[in-house]
């Protein structure tokens, strides 16, 4: 079947196809003797067996594979590939996280033209109709969207959701320490992330849920927590996604105040402090399982002290 780019971002989304894994080319040789298979097999298992796959990517190219000096991750197609890689190999995929209850959010920050958009949401939220099938390469429950290319790069993912009550966050006041370059600067009698904010809430109106939350939430860095108090006296029928919180600095205390007086309106996310949680206990990484679940029990209780949900 022929397909064009846009189709292509439909159906795949930012994701790779991984044909083969690409591992069965690793021995050389005849692909089809029973030796490079039985190779193939055996690095394929040693890495599964191990829970952990290394890849090579390049570190200098930005948009392909760089780091980023702000946050000393690295960045980049190359990464995003290597995450959807690692995820086919150790087969840990969307399905299996709905599969086991939980919420899933792909952190995508997207931000393009309206029709770009509109491929992009069809690939994460909604699938795409393409030569007659239906494909749903990610189905997400929730994207991250960039939104300050305006209401047009926000717009066609919340019509992607609407059918699939599904949502977006939506970067309001992000928690790196760059953000205040752009969006603490004034804009009229505002700052730039509360016209952001406002802009949000606007675009959304009409779509609030059950508990009177709009589909379009914001996202709202816990290292800013004068701004998350303001934000969420200001964006009354907008969720909060609550980034920073652990390795970035941010603390129980700070992301008190994304929530209403009820306890709701907000979700708070750690990423570095629970995937790497297994760093901190002297061990070689295998026990990296009980360290990531001890940290996301000791987030819980730490929140607890400050957030009752009634």
């Amino acid at each position: 079947m022929a397909m064009t780019r846009r189709n292509f971002i439909k159906a795949f989304g930012a994701a790779a196809t991984v044909a083969g894994l690409g591992l069965a080319g690793c021995s050389g040789g005849d692909s089809g003797s029973g030796s490079a298979s039985g190779d193939s097999a055996s690095k394929l298992q040693t890495i599964k067996d191990r829970g952990v796959l290394n890849c090579g990517v390049k570190a200098d190219v930005l948009g392909y594979g760089y780091l980023n000096t702000e946050t000393n991750e690295y960045e980049g197609l190359e990464i995003d590939l290597c995450y959807q890689i690692a995820a086919a190999v150790l087969e840990t995929t969307y399905e299996e996280a709905k599969e086991k209850g939980l919420f899933v959010i792909a952190d995508i920050k997207r931000g393009d033209i309206g029709s770009t958009a509109a491929a992009y949401a069809e690939g994460w939220l909604s699938g795409a109709p393409i030569e007659g099938q239906m494909f749903k390469s990610f189905d997400a429950d929730c994207v991250t969207l960039n939104g300050y290319m305006g209401s047009d790069s926000i717009k066609p993912f919340l019509e992607a959701a609407k059918g699939e009550d599904k949502c977006a966050f939506v970067l309001v006041k992000t928690s790196n320490p760059g953000s205040g370059e752009l969006q603490d600067m004034v804009a009229g009698d505002r700052l730039v992330y509360q016209v952001m904010g406002d802009l949000n809430q606007r675009i959304a109106k009409g779509t609030e849920g059950k508990y009177g939350y709009t589909m379009a939430g914001a996202v709202t860095g816990a290292t800013y927590p004068s701004d998350i108090r303001a934000l969420r006296k200001r964006l009354e029928h907008t969720f909060f996604l609550v980034p920073g919180y652990g390795a970035q600095g941010g603390t129980a205390e700070d992301v008190q105040y994304a929530f209403d007086k009820y306890g709701h309106g907000a979700i708070v996310n750690s990423s570095r402090g629970i995937m790497c949680a297994w760093k901190k206990t002297g061990g070689d990484g295998h026990d990296f399982q009980e360290a990531a679940r001890n940290a996301a029990i000791a987030m819980k209780e730490d929140i607890a002290r400050f957030v009752t949900i009634q």
